[in-house]
Protein backbone atom coordinates (compact mmCIF):
# COMPACT_ATOMS: atom_id res chain seq x y z
CA UNK A 1 0.00 0.00 0.00
CA UNK A 2 1.44 3.50 -0.83
CA UNK A 3 0.28 6.80 0.47
CA UNK A 4 1.90 9.59 -1.28
CA UNK A 5 2.03 12.83 -1.67
CA UNK A 6 4.01 16.04 -2.70
CA UNK A 7 5.59 18.35 -0.33
CA UNK A 8 8.38 20.59 0.54
CA UNK A 9 11.14 19.47 2.75
CA UNK A 10 13.69 21.53 4.65
CA UNK A 11 16.88 20.78 3.52
CA UNK A 12 18.43 17.83 1.44
CA UNK A 13 20.39 15.86 3.27
CA UNK A 14 17.36 15.04 5.39
CA UNK A 15 14.66 12.19 4.78
CA UNK A 16 16.23 9.16 5.12
CA UNK A 17 19.13 6.98 3.58
CA UNK A 18 19.94 7.83 -0.19
CA UNK A 19 19.45 4.66 -2.15
CA UNK A 20 19.72 5.67 -5.75
CA UNK A 21 18.87 7.88 -9.03
CA UNK A 22 16.85 6.81 -11.15
CA UNK A 23 16.05 8.74 -14.25
CA UNK A 24 17.75 11.62 -12.35
CA UNK A 25 15.60 11.29 -9.40
CA UNK A 26 17.52 10.77 -5.92
CA UNK A 27 16.25 7.49 -3.95
CA UNK A 28 16.30 7.92 -0.66
CA UNK A 29 14.39 5.34 2.28
CA UNK A 30 13.04 6.74 5.63
CA UNK A 31 14.10 4.46 8.75
CA UNK A 32 10.41 3.50 9.06
CA UNK A 33 10.63 1.55 5.40
CA UNK A 34 12.50 -0.99 7.49
CA UNK A 35 9.84 -1.61 9.91
CA UNK A 36 7.24 -1.95 7.40
CA UNK A 37 9.86 -4.06 4.83
CA UNK A 38 10.25 -6.81 8.01
CA UNK A 39 6.43 -6.52 9.04
CA UNK A 40 5.29 -7.21 4.90
CA UNK A 41 8.38 -10.45 4.88
CA UNK A 42 7.06 -11.75 8.06
CA UNK A 43 3.40 -11.18 7.59
CA UNK A 44 4.00 -13.28 4.12
CA UNK A 45 6.33 -16.05 5.20
CA UNK A 46 3.89 -16.67 8.33
CA UNK A 47 0.92 -16.02 7.14
CA UNK A 48 -0.16 -15.61 3.28
CA UNK A 49 1.96 -17.90 1.92
CA UNK A 50 1.64 -20.41 4.01
CA UNK A 51 -2.29 -20.32 4.02
CA UNK A 52 -2.22 -20.39 0.39
CA UNK A 53 0.25 -22.51 -0.92
CA UNK A 54 0.71 -25.24 2.53
CA UNK A 55 3.33 -27.69 2.66
CA UNK A 56 6.55 -26.02 1.68
CA UNK A 57 9.47 -25.98 3.59
CA UNK A 58 9.03 -23.09 6.30
CA UNK A 59 12.59 -21.80 4.93
CA UNK A 60 11.30 -21.56 1.12
CA UNK A 61 7.91 -19.22 3.10
CA UNK A 62 10.70 -16.94 4.13
CA UNK A 63 11.88 -16.48 0.81
CA UNK A 64 9.23 -16.20 -1.08
CA UNK A 65 8.27 -13.58 1.46
CA UNK A 66 11.35 -11.73 1.42
CA UNK A 67 11.00 -11.30 -2.62
CA UNK A 68 7.44 -10.60 -2.62
CA UNK A 69 8.40 -7.56 -0.26
CA UNK A 70 11.04 -6.61 -2.28
CA UNK A 71 8.70 -6.65 -5.64
CA UNK A 72 6.25 -4.98 -3.69
CA UNK A 73 8.18 -2.27 -2.74
CA UNK A 74 9.76 -1.74 -6.51
CA UNK A 75 6.30 -1.40 -7.54
CA UNK A 76 5.92 1.52 -5.21
CA UNK A 77 8.82 2.99 -6.59
CA UNK A 78 7.49 2.43 -10.10
CA UNK A 79 3.95 4.00 -8.69
CA UNK A 80 6.50 7.31 -7.43
CA UNK A 81 8.66 7.33 -10.60
CA UNK A 82 5.43 7.64 -12.70
CA UNK A 83 4.47 10.60 -10.87
CA UNK A 84 7.94 12.37 -10.90
CA UNK A 85 8.38 11.80 -14.39
CA UNK A 86 5.38 13.33 -15.42
CA UNK A 87 6.10 16.32 -13.16
CA UNK A 88 8.90 16.49 -14.93
CA UNK A 89 7.11 16.41 -18.59
CA UNK A 90 5.60 19.53 -16.96
CA UNK A 91 8.81 21.47 -15.81
CA UNK A 92 8.16 20.97 -12.46
CA UNK A 93 11.44 19.35 -9.98
CA UNK A 94 11.59 16.56 -8.10
CA UNK A 95 13.50 17.21 -4.95
CA UNK A 96 13.43 13.73 -4.29
CA UNK A 97 11.53 10.38 -4.04
CA UNK A 98 11.25 8.52 -0.52
CA UNK A 99 9.91 5.23 0.41
CA UNK A 100 9.01 5.26 3.91
CA UNK A 101 6.59 3.28 6.73
CA UNK A 102 3.26 3.96 4.64
CA UNK A 103 4.54 3.75 0.75
CA UNK A 104 6.39 6.37 -0.88
CA UNK A 105 6.26 9.89 -1.35
CA UNK A 106 7.34 12.31 -4.68
CA UNK A 107 8.61 15.98 -2.77
CA UNK A 108 8.43 18.75 -5.48
CA UNK A 109 9.82 21.74 -5.43
CA UNK A 110 6.85 23.70 -6.38
CA UNK A 111 3.14 23.12 -6.58
CA UNK A 112 1.57 22.01 -9.97
CA UNK A 113 0.60 25.55 -12.04
CA UNK A 114 -2.73 24.24 -13.18
CA UNK A 115 -5.49 21.86 -12.62
CA UNK A 116 -4.47 19.72 -15.99
CA UNK A 117 -1.22 19.46 -14.45
CA UNK A 118 -2.44 18.35 -11.41
CA UNK A 119 -4.70 15.54 -12.77
CA UNK A 120 -1.70 13.95 -15.27
CA UNK A 121 0.67 13.91 -12.06
CA UNK A 122 -1.80 12.35 -9.95
CA UNK A 123 -3.66 9.64 -12.30
CA UNK A 124 0.29 8.16 -13.42
CA UNK A 125 0.49 6.55 -9.94
CA UNK A 126 -2.79 4.66 -10.24
CA UNK A 127 -2.60 3.66 -13.76
CA UNK A 128 0.92 2.61 -13.45
CA UNK A 129 -0.49 0.23 -10.79
CA UNK A 130 -2.73 -1.42 -12.76
CA UNK A 131 -0.25 -2.26 -15.80
CA UNK A 132 2.24 -3.39 -13.26
CA UNK A 133 -0.93 -6.15 -11.81
CA UNK A 134 -1.71 -6.94 -15.09
CA UNK A 135 2.08 -7.49 -16.36
CA UNK A 136 2.20 -9.52 -13.24
CA UNK A 137 -0.81 -11.16 -13.54
CA UNK A 138 -0.27 -12.44 -16.98
CA UNK A 139 3.43 -13.84 -16.05
CA UNK A 140 2.22 -15.61 -12.84
CA UNK A 141 -0.60 -16.99 -14.53
CA UNK A 142 1.36 -18.12 -17.48
CA UNK A 143 4.16 -19.83 -14.95
CA UNK A 144 1.24 -21.63 -13.35
CA UNK A 145 0.02 -22.96 -16.29
CA UNK A 146 3.21 -24.07 -17.32
CA UNK A 147 4.07 -26.19 -14.66
CA UNK A 148 6.84 -24.01 -13.72
CA UNK A 149 8.32 -24.15 -10.11
CA UNK A 150 4.88 -22.82 -7.85
CA UNK A 151 7.00 -20.61 -6.01
CA UNK A 152 7.29 -18.29 -8.77
CA UNK A 153 4.06 -17.52 -9.97
CA UNK A 154 2.83 -17.15 -6.52
CA UNK A 155 4.78 -14.42 -5.39
CA UNK A 156 4.38 -13.02 -8.96
CA UNK A 157 0.27 -13.23 -8.33
CA UNK A 158 0.71 -11.85 -4.79
CA UNK A 159 2.21 -9.06 -6.18
CA UNK A 160 -0.78 -8.76 -9.07
CA UNK A 161 -3.07 -8.35 -6.38
CA UNK A 162 -1.11 -6.19 -4.38
CA UNK A 163 -1.14 -3.52 -7.18
CA UNK A 164 -4.58 -3.82 -7.75
CA UNK A 165 -4.99 -2.83 -4.48
CA UNK A 166 -2.81 -0.31 -4.77
CA UNK A 167 -4.39 1.35 -7.93
CA UNK A 168 -7.55 1.43 -6.28
CA UNK A 169 -7.01 2.70 -2.81
CA UNK A 170 -5.05 5.60 -3.97
CA UNK A 171 -8.55 6.10 -6.06
CA UNK A 172 -9.95 7.09 -3.13
CA UNK A 173 -11.73 10.72 -3.82
CA UNK A 174 -10.26 11.83 -0.68
CA UNK A 175 -6.46 14.31 -0.49
CA UNK A 176 -4.21 13.88 -0.23
CA UNK A 177 -4.48 10.76 -2.39
CA UNK A 178 -4.21 10.39 -6.17
CA UNK A 179 -7.62 10.27 -6.18
CA UNK A 180 -8.24 13.02 -3.81
CA UNK A 181 -6.00 14.65 -6.28
CA UNK A 182 -7.87 14.00 -8.95
CA UNK A 183 -10.61 15.31 -7.31
CA UNK A 184 -9.16 18.47 -6.33
CA UNK A 185 -8.06 18.98 -10.01
CA UNK A 186 -12.02 18.71 -11.40
CA UNK A 187 -12.93 20.91 -8.94
CA UNK A 188 -10.03 23.44 -9.18
CA UNK A 189 -10.82 23.31 -13.56
CA UNK A 190 -14.64 24.30 -12.92
CA UNK A 191 -14.75 26.44 -10.02
CA UNK A 192 -10.82 28.06 -10.74
CA UNK A 193 -10.45 28.55 -7.07
CA UNK A 194 -7.48 26.56 -5.83
CA UNK A 195 -8.29 26.84 -2.56
CA UNK A 196 -11.72 25.94 -2.17
CA UNK A 197 -10.88 23.26 -4.27
CA UNK A 198 -8.53 21.95 -1.77
CA UNK A 199 -10.81 22.62 1.23
CA UNK A 200 -13.53 20.27 -0.63
CA UNK A 201 -11.20 17.51 -1.47
CA UNK A 202 -8.96 17.68 2.14
CA UNK A 203 -13.22 17.43 3.68
CA UNK A 204 -13.33 14.14 1.51
CA UNK A 205 -9.80 12.95 2.65
CA UNK A 206 -10.83 13.57 6.35
CA UNK A 207 -14.14 11.51 5.97
CA UNK A 208 -12.37 8.94 4.44
CA UNK A 209 -9.85 8.96 7.39
CA UNK A 210 -11.99 8.89 9.99
CA UNK A 211 -13.81 6.04 8.17
CA UNK A 212 -10.31 4.03 8.01
CA UNK A 213 -9.79 4.64 11.83
CA UNK A 214 -13.76 3.65 12.49
CA UNK A 215 -13.34 0.36 11.12
CA UNK A 216 -9.43 -0.52 12.68
CA UNK A 217 -11.50 -0.07 15.84
CA UNK A 218 -14.20 -2.11 15.19
CA UNK A 219 -11.32 -4.89 14.43
CA UNK A 220 -9.40 -4.15 17.01
CA UNK A 221 -12.39 -5.42 18.86
CA UNK A 222 -13.28 -8.11 16.80
CA UNK A 223 -10.21 -9.48 18.11
CA UNK A 224 -7.79 -8.12 15.28
CA UNK A 225 -5.20 -6.13 16.81
CA UNK A 226 -2.31 -6.06 14.19
CA UNK A 227 -5.12 -5.47 11.36
CA UNK A 228 -7.01 -2.84 13.56
CA UNK A 229 -3.73 -1.34 14.83
CA UNK A 230 -2.46 -0.48 10.86
CA UNK A 231 -6.28 0.38 9.79
CA UNK A 232 -6.30 3.37 12.45
CA UNK A 233 -2.49 4.21 11.76
CA UNK A 234 -3.24 4.85 8.25
CA UNK A 235 -6.55 6.54 8.84
CA UNK A 236 -4.81 9.12 11.48
CA UNK A 237 -2.15 9.25 8.74
CA UNK A 238 -4.06 10.24 6.22
CA UNK A 239 -6.22 12.97 8.23
CA UNK A 240 -2.76 14.41 9.01
CA UNK A 241 -2.02 15.08 5.65
CA UNK A 242 -5.15 15.94 4.57
CA UNK A 243 -5.33 19.02 7.03
CA UNK A 244 -1.66 19.92 6.18
CA UNK A 245 -2.21 19.74 2.80
CA UNK A 246 -4.78 22.48 2.84
CA UNK A 247 -2.96 24.58 5.27
CA UNK A 248 -0.02 24.61 3.12
CA UNK A 249 -2.25 25.98 0.24
CA UNK A 250 -3.62 28.63 3.10
CA UNK A 251 -0.32 29.74 3.87
CA UNK A 252 0.72 30.06 0.63
CA UNK A 253 -2.17 32.23 -0.21
CA UNK A 254 -0.95 34.17 2.64
CA UNK A 255 2.18 34.78 1.78
CA UNK A 256 1.51 35.02 -2.12
CA UNK A 257 3.48 38.68 -3.14
CA UNK A 258 4.75 39.15 0.57
CA UNK A 259 8.68 39.88 0.21
CA UNK A 260 11.23 38.24 2.69
CA UNK A 261 12.14 42.18 3.82
CA UNK A 262 8.53 42.60 4.82
CA UNK A 263 8.59 40.29 7.63
CA UNK A 264 12.52 39.86 8.35
CA UNK A 265 13.58 42.36 10.78
CA UNK A 266 16.67 44.61 9.51
CA UNK A 267 17.88 45.68 13.12
CA UNK A 268 18.94 42.10 14.30
CA UNK A 269 20.25 41.87 17.74
CA UNK A 270 23.54 39.84 17.95
CA UNK A 271 26.26 38.23 20.39
CA UNK A 272 29.82 38.17 20.56
CA UNK A 273 31.72 35.22 21.07
CA UNK A 274 33.60 36.51 24.29
CA UNK A 275 30.12 36.88 26.32
CA UNK A 276 29.64 34.47 29.01
CA UNK A 277 26.30 32.82 29.12
CA UNK A 278 25.12 34.38 32.01
CA UNK A 279 25.38 38.01 30.60
CA UNK A 280 23.64 36.23 27.20
CA UNK A 281 20.87 35.09 28.98
CA UNK A 282 20.34 38.06 31.53
CA UNK A 283 21.16 40.68 29.13
CA UNK A 284 19.69 38.77 25.77
CA UNK A 285 17.44 35.56 26.52
CA UNK A 286 15.76 37.72 29.47
CA UNK A 287 14.89 40.59 27.81
CA UNK A 288 14.14 39.25 23.85
CA UNK A 289 11.52 37.06 23.01
CA UNK A 290 13.77 35.47 20.96
CA UNK A 291 14.60 31.51 20.71
CA UNK A 292 18.20 32.00 19.80
CA UNK A 293 20.95 34.51 18.54
CA UNK A 294 23.40 35.15 15.72
CA UNK A 295 27.01 34.98 17.06
CA UNK A 296 29.29 37.59 15.45
CA UNK A 297 33.07 37.62 15.36
CA UNK A 298 34.76 41.27 13.89
CA UNK A 299 31.65 41.82 12.04
CA UNK A 300 31.21 37.79 10.16
CA UNK A 301 29.28 35.22 11.66
CA UNK A 302 30.55 32.71 14.21
CA UNK A 303 27.70 30.74 14.67
CA UNK A 304 24.67 30.29 16.84
CA UNK A 305 23.55 30.17 20.10
CA UNK A 306 20.17 29.01 21.58
CA UNK A 307 18.10 28.53 24.56
CA UNK A 308 17.94 24.96 24.34
CA UNK A 309 21.77 24.32 23.76
CA UNK A 310 22.23 26.94 27.23
CA UNK A 311 19.47 24.52 29.04
CA UNK A 312 22.46 21.69 28.53
CA UNK A 313 25.19 23.43 30.23
CA UNK A 314 24.90 23.67 34.17
CA UNK A 315 23.85 27.17 35.43
CA UNK A 316 26.79 27.01 38.04
CA UNK A 317 28.56 27.36 34.75
CA UNK A 318 27.38 30.31 33.43
CA UNK A 319 29.13 33.13 34.61
CA UNK A 320 32.23 31.44 33.24
CA UNK A 321 31.81 29.68 30.15
CA UNK A 322 32.03 31.85 26.96
CA UNK A 323 29.51 31.51 23.90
Amino acid sequence: MALEGRRKIPRSGRGGFPLASVLGFPITIDPSWFIIFFLVTWTLAEGYFPAEYPKFPPGLYWGMGLVGALLLFFSILLHELSHAFVARRFGLKIHRITLFIFGGVSQLTEEPANAATEFWMAIAGPITSFVLAFLFWVVGGRLLQLEVWTPIPAVLLYVAAVNLVLGLFNLVPGFPLDGGRVLRSALWYFMGDLQRATRIASGFGTGFAFLLMGWGALRLLGGNPLGGGWMILIGFFLWRASQSGYEQVLLRRLLEGVSVGAIMRSDVVTLQPGMTVQEAVEHYFMRYSYHSFPVLSEGRLAGTVSMAEIRRVPSTEWPHRSL
